[in-house]
Formats: C-alpha cells, structure tokens, sequence
C-alpha cells in the first residue's frame, strides 16, 4: 500500500506559536499560546495539589494498587467526585441515577463523545451553535461527528478596551435556531476572551435555551481558574 498520497494535516495554530516561542532566542519573549504554567523561568509549574497527591499516591501499599481494566463508564469514584464538583451535592441527591457519567480522554474526547452521541441520538440535534468566537477544535470536532456548525454572537467589540457579553445578539440569535438544536456554552473563563455572562443574563439565556427547547451543551474546562471558587464557577450550569 502506497500511503504517499495521504495529506499532511494541517499545523494546529496554538501549537504552532509554541513552536515559534522555543525557537525564538529573544530572552524577554513571552508565550501566549498554550495554556500552561509556566514559572518565572519560563519552566513547568507543578501546582502544590498535585505534588501532594503524588506523594499520598506514593505511601499507597502496594496491595491496594489496581492496575486492572476500569468499567466502561471509567472509574466509578472519579466519576461520582467529578459529578459532586460539577453539580453539587444537592443537585446530585436530588437527581441520583438521572445524572449518567463517562469518563473520557480530556477534553477534546469529551467533546467528540457528547458531539457523535447527539449526532446518533438527538435527531432534532443535528445543528450545532457555537459561540463567535470559541475554541477552535469545536468546529472540527463537530464536523467529524457529522453535525451542522452555526454561530451566535457573543462579543461585543463596540469598547475594543473593555469587551463585553454581546448579551442581546446572542439571545437573537438563539431565538431564532431550530428547535431542538444545541447550544454550546462555556461553563467559566469562555475561552478565547475570558468574558462570562452575569447571573442575571445566564437567567435570561436560560430562558430562550428553555423556551426554544435547546439542548445546553457545557463545556467546562476551566472550573475554578475564572474566580478561583469551584464553586461559584459551577453557577451557569446549576
């Protein structure tokens, strides 16, 4: 088989200015690209949390190890843990069994396994809403899961100083998607313009989510990183 025919895929943008960050000599650059920690030196910053729970993992007995395949649904106490910090206590009592976890690989996996399902399952889904802008692997992701792509307004650029929630485009806009179609929001810190919407305008969003029949799609990749309380960041989607 000769494969010379297949095409190189395209260099991913952010990577690409990675790329261009290691390979410039320049000894004030800084990187705005991948969205790591990095310390004053430009070296990895491995968080307190986690050195702390390599060390707990450490003191472990070797006994208690499992190296052992997981369910299918993934490892039934990560996934409860996860449930607890996304929805809370209260909701997850409240809801129990109607609350159904997977565990994925990140979030690119998590995307695409909530993309092909409503693709498969969902057939008034098949239009996907994506903010303007948004994360750009949401559209590709989408395609492959061979779901439609449109947009709704989401910043206003009117004060370039000071961006705000183009709040009244985006509820236009929602107003007027198909019924049964998904809208992805972005739980917290929307990426790539860190403007989230008010309590007060996720009660009004909510309301043309409910009154079109929308599906909510959250994607929630940065809990805690927009106000530092886990928290408060779960507010949009409790």
């Amino acid at each position: 088989m000769d494969w010379s025919s297949v095409p190189a895929g395209p260099e991913d943008a952010v990577f690409k200015v990675s790329r261009l960050f290691n390979e410039c000599k320049n000894p004030d650059k800084v990187s705005l690209g991948v969205g790591a920690y990095r310390d004053n030196n430009g070296k990895p910053l491995v968080l307190e949390a986690v050195i702390k729970a390599k060390e707990q993992i450490g003191k472990l007995e070797p006994q208690s190890w499992i190296h052992e395949y997981q369910s299918i649904q993934g490892n039934p106490d990560f996934l409860a843990a996860s449930q607890e910090l996304v929805f809370g206590k209260e909701i997850c009592s409240m809801l129990g069994n109607r609350l159904v976890s997977l565990q994925s690989l990140s979030g690119t996996g998590a995307c695409s396994l909530g993309f092909t399902f409503l693709q498969k399952f969902a057939p008034k889904s098949k239009i996907l809403y994506l903010p303007d802008p948004t994360w750009g692997n949401h559209f590709g992701i989408a395609k492959h899961a061979g779901l439609e792509t449109r947009t709704y307004r989401y910043l206003d650029l009117s004060k370039p100083t000071t961006p705000m929630l183009d709040l009244q485009g985006m509820l236009e806009d929602l107003k007027q998607a198909p019924e049964g179609s998904t809208v992805v929001l972005h739980m917290c810190a929307h990426n790539p313009t860190g403007v989230d919407p008010t309590l007060s305008q996720l009660e009004e969003i909510a309301e043309v989510v409910k009154e079109r029949n929308l599906i909510p799609f959250f994607d929630n990749a940065y809990q805690g990183f927009a106000s530092g309380d886990l928290e408060g960041d779960a507010a949009s989607l409790r």
